[in-house]
């Protein structure tokens, strides 16, 4: 049979502004002005970039068994809560719906900027407008077919496997809408959908969606609980370390950056995030060929959520990302095990810093980790878990205990190695308000920094999406530093900071360090050194990890520019 294929044009989907706003965990709220303005400013950029797309086409089938359907010869087992819902159907409307390639590599550039808040609701952009597109399969199916039909139903939901993904892309052609399929049997462009809508004079549209899903086993994994502690490799006075920088004057800069290392091994960063020794190699031909003040490791929060069992896309040159998380309801939550620091890449990263803090003598290493609320967000979904903490706020809090037990384990490990620090990053705390910070936020991270904490490993809490408003919820973490992104107000954020607190950040890492010329790197970085002259405990550093591909003459004027204004210091 033939399929009809359409390119849609973006005004005409209409986005519903309370679609939006649900899908941004703001539920049937408005959420602030500047998150408003925001949206219209994503919305403005996707509606210039995006090629929404839409393929459907319609084949004879019925409903075989009470879990399974038979479509055109192929069978399909969609559990008992689909194959109810399309009983009496004796054609199948099959489809595939797309925001495009074009919208993919727009919501990459600003994960690649470090822009998290914007990312997220990119994301959440991203997410209603492929179900617009689902929405006008079904339209056209009205105009077309003057018969009853069902609701869209796809694989991955309610009982029906994902992985049967495969068998309907079998009954489509080949890269239906520019769609690919993963190995495990996801959708490239992710802001995808596929699926089947049942048509028939006997089909009735039956109430569907996660509240009558009872699959209490949905997209669950198992990992084994097991720890294994890395003897201490070394042992810095981190406390007399922050005290002497705060009492010298001169300035220290630790952006935090390890792609260039990357590139300078020639290496790819699929490979440094996978292999441990790769990454190693990485961070030390950075320190031979820079003058940080401390060395940093790959800023990858994907590391602890893959842990859990969420699925992960890796990029050739591109840091990874979460494609599926491991929960989808409470249920999920309280059966979700807490990985052992065995799990996934964990032991890649462990022997990362351990094999640097063998290798850089005195130098102070910070390793990284991932903060509990933002761990929270890859493991049930963003959208989700700004939702439930208006729905279900037991069941967040429930979540966050398990993440902070893993992660306070994990920070254990790394100290272990022989780093002197971590910077633990919790750029989703930004998308909340100071008061919910407080209770969703602050108190696991304050944990964590309580048991791990000491007189040789400092905790560096990384917020790129706190722009001042929840600054007051870091501090209460008692962390020994606050990094702040570039979105930040860095003489308000000293103010509001303790002075015996290092305070870091916050030049923008693609803007600056990528983006302008080595002059302008140049330039920035003093007038931000000569700004913050009067605070002691600032450090300069990026606002987040520079991206790949940072011109080496862009990295060197930042040097320049910290030794350049440190000789006009007087000691």
């Amino acid at each position: 049979m033939q399929y009809k294929a359409f390119d849609l044009d973006f005004d005409s989907l209409a986005l519903d502004r309370r679609e939006l706003y649900r899908a941004l965990g703001y539920g049937d709220t408005t959420p602030d002005p500047g998150i408003l303005g925001m949206l219209d400013e994503v919305l403005g950029a996707t509606a210039q970039v995006c090629r929404p797309r839409i393929l459907y086409g319609i084949r004879p089938g019925s409903v075989v068994a009470p879990n399974r359907i038979e479509v055109d010869g192929t069978e399909f087992r969609t559990g008992k809560i689909i194959a109810d819902s399309l009983s009496g159907a004796d054609r199948f409307c099959l489809f595939v719906a797309t925001a495009g390639r074009e919208f993919e590599d727009f919501r990459h550039t600003y994960k690649e900027s470090g822009d998290c808040v914007r990312e997220f609701i990119a994301d959440a952009v991203g997410s209603v407008l492929a179900e617009a597109c689902v929405a006008q399969v079904e339209q056209r199916l009205d105009l077309e077919a003057a018969t009853p039909h069902t609701y869209p139903y796809s694989p991955g939901y309610c009982g029906w496997r994902v992985t049967e993904q495969k068998l309907l892309f079998g009954l489509l052609p080949e890269h239906p809408c520019g769609i690919e399929l993963t190995e495990s049997s996801l959708m490239y462009p992710i802001k995808s959908v596929s699926g089947v809508i049942g048509i028939g004079e006997a089909v009735e549209r039956k109430p569907y969606g996660c509240a009558i899903c009872r699959n209490a086993n949905c997209y669950k994994r198992r990992v084994p609980n097991r720890q294994k502690h890395e003897p201490n490799m070394k042992t810095i006075d981190m406390t007399g370390w922050k005290a002497r920088t705060i009492a010298s004057p001169r300035r220290r800069a630790i952006p935090i950056m390890t792609h260039p290392g990357i590139e300078l091994c020639g290496a790819t960063v699929r490979q440094a995030v996978t292999d441990g020794k790769a990454h190693a190699r990485a961070i030390l031909a950075l320190d031979a060929r820079y003058p940080a003040d401390a060395c940093t490791v790959i800023m990858d929060l994907t590391v602890e959520a893959e842990a859990f069992g969420a699925r992960i896309v890796f990029p050739e040159n591109e840091v990874p990302s979460v494609i599926e998380p491991p929960v989808h309801d409470p249920a999920g939550i309280d059966a979700l095990p807490v990985p052992g620091i065995d799990a996934a890449r964990i032991p890649q990263y462990l022997e990362a810093n351990r094999t640097v803090a063998r290798a850089i003598g005195d130098k102070p290493l910070l390793a990284g980790c991932i903060g509990p609320f933002s761990l929270a967000g890859r493991l049930f979904g963003m959208s989700e878990l700004m939702m439930a903490l208006f729905t279900a706020p037991d069941a967040v809090c429930r979540l966050l205990e398990k993440c902070t037990q893993f992660i306070e384990t994990y920070c254990r490990a790394l100290r272990d190695t022989g780093a002197q620090g971590v910077i633990m990053a919790e750029p989703a705390a930004g998308l909340i308000s100071n008061d919910d910070c407080l209770r969703y936020v602050t108190p696991y991270i304050r944990r964590i920094v309580e048991s791990v904490q000491d007189d040789r490993f400092l905790v560096i809490l990384h917020n790129c999406g706190d722009t001042g408003h929840c600054t007051e919820a870091m501090v209460g973490t008692g962390a020994a530093g606050y990094h702040f992104g570039n979105q930040a107000d860095m003489v308000a954020a000293l103010d509001a900071c303790p002075g015996e607190a290092l305070v870091m950040g916050n030049l923008d890492p693609v803007g600056i360090f990528k983006g302008a010329s080595p002059e302008e790197v140049y330039r920035t970085t003093r007038d931000l050194l000569e700004t913050t002259r009067r605070y002691p405990n600032y450090v300069i550093s990026s606002g987040c990890d520079v991206p790949p591909a940072v011109p080496a003459a862009n990295i060197e004027a930042f040097y320049r520019a910290v030794t350049d204004y440190n000789a006009t210091l007087t000691f």
